[in-house]
């Protein structure tokens, strides 16, 4: 099997990765869903009403533009108020939908999808189920299977990340449902069932894959093996040229979680929902099925960090892109498969050496060394030159740089510049 270009060989927390694997998944309830109307810098209008009461599944927000699917709650209860500006997860207070479970799990479902429903029906619903892509990016699932023809289906289960394990889990646990979403998917994308791929660096995972009786890829264990431009090179041999999307090439990826998804939106179930890890510097990591916008506090306190005496930092997600919480008041998202928890730690950067470490493990075939120093003489006419928007802010440079420079977040915030310029 061929490996994608760069990247590196992670060992930190692969012994805890595979003990929350193995864990059950533990049921979190909820007392109350923090909901916020201000997603991927898209404001949400408000379905409800301070005072309505709700069920599992009703809708409670929608994106005026459609481009966004709705937001479901995850908890019967009533709606505590509308437009309270809380924290989220993303950073900074905005307007929230606030509910408060009442403990009955009362439910409201869809229709179950036909078997034999077509692709535009497919994709119909998973608008209306909510689904986005679970393994981080969030991008809405119905606008990437709309009127798609694709060659290839690849399903996610990498899981390059330290210490997270909610994907595995999800593939050892859920089997059935996954199985059926990726069925739903293939014929939404028009895929024939022999060009599915369930793809996996873990051996104990693709064991669990390969009960599916699809065909499963067993990766070298590689960071970032999980983004999917290197998954599309690494299983199909296909380089990506510079601003090509997978569909472009024939080729659609989603996580297994999306997958899943996908499996119990056919059923009648919305997104409500989503398996969390609970792991880092803790003394027993945990696999929690936890409603979307459950506090991170309360995720956090289903585990003890290992001791009380020493200041921990709280990460949504792992601790390559995950992103530090400033604060455990904010609601879960449907994109975050984790809350890491590390030792606070201090070092400072000293100056470029010229190594090329950066260069070597860059997946992209960036030169982050020469973009840092852009960024620092404020020559924003070298970021285009130097491909900065091709960055996948993976972590990779500045994790090898023996000087501790923060290559990746200088990067990223011209990458984001850059961006929003051409907008």
């Amino acid at each position: 099997m061929r490996l994608f270009h760069g990247g590196i060989k992670l060992t930190e927390g692969n012994e805890l990765k595979e003990r929350a694997a193995e864990e059950h998944i533990h049921t979190l309830a909820a007392s109350t869903l923090y909901l916020p109307l201000f997603v991927q810098k898209r404001s949400l209008c408000a379905c409800v009403a301070a005072g309505d009461r709700v069920d599992i599944g009703t809708r409670v927000a929608e994106d005026p533009s459609g481009f966004l699917p709705p937001v479901h709650s995850g908890v019967s209860g009533t709606v505590r108020a509308i437009d309270t500006f809380h924290p989220c997860a993303e950073g900074g207070e905005v307007p929230t939908v606030v509910i408060d479970n009442d403990g009955q799990g009362r439910a409201c479902l869809l229709p179950p999808l036909a078997e034999t429903a077509a692709p535009d029906a497919i994709v119909e619903r998973m608008y209306e189920a909510g689904l986005v892509g679970m393994g981080g990016a969030g991008y809405p699932t119905h606008r990437k299977y709309r009127d798609l023809t694709a060659e290839w289906l690849l399903i996610n289960a990498c899981e390059c990340e330290p210490y997270l394990a909610a994907d595995a889990s999800l593939s050892r646990h859920f089997l059935t449902l996954i199985v059926e979403g990726v069925h739903r998917m293939a014929t939404a994308a028009r895929v024939a069932p022999a060009h599915i791929r369930l793809c996996t660096e873990s051996a104990q995972t693709a064991a669990a894959l390969k009960q599916s009786g699809l065909s499963v890829v067993t990766l070298t264990k590689r960071y970032p093996q999980g983004s999917e431009r290197q998954l599309v090179e690494a299983v199909l041999d296909k380089r990506l040229p510079d601003g090509v999307l997978p569909t472009q090439a024939g080729v659609v990826v989603s996580n297994v979680g999306t997958a899943a998804a996908m499996g119990d939106a056919a059923r009648g179930l919305a997104l409500t929902h989503r398996i969390v890890t609970v792991s880092g510097y803790v003394k027993q990591p945990r696999n929690l099925l936890v409603p979307i916008g459950t506090p991170f506090a309360d995720i956090a306190a289903a585990v003890q960090p290992k001791t009380a005496d020493r200041r921990v930092r709280y990460i949504a997600g792992g601790p390559m892109t995950g992103r530090r919480l400033t604060t455990l008041k904010a609601g879960l998202p449907k994109t975050c498969g984790g809350l890491t928890l590390l030792p606070s730690h201090s070092f400072s950067a000293t100056p470029c050496i010229r190594c090329g470490a950066c260069v070597r493990a860059c997946p992209s075939s960036l030169l982050p060394f020469l973009i840092e120093q852009a960024v620092l003489q404020g020559e924003k006419e070298r970021y285009r030159p130097l491909r900065t928007t091709a960055c996948l802010s993976c972590g990779c440079c500045s994790f090898v740089c023996p000087a501790k420079r923060p290559l990746a977040a200088r990067i990223t915030a011209a990458k984001r510049e850059l961006k929003e310029g051409i907008q």
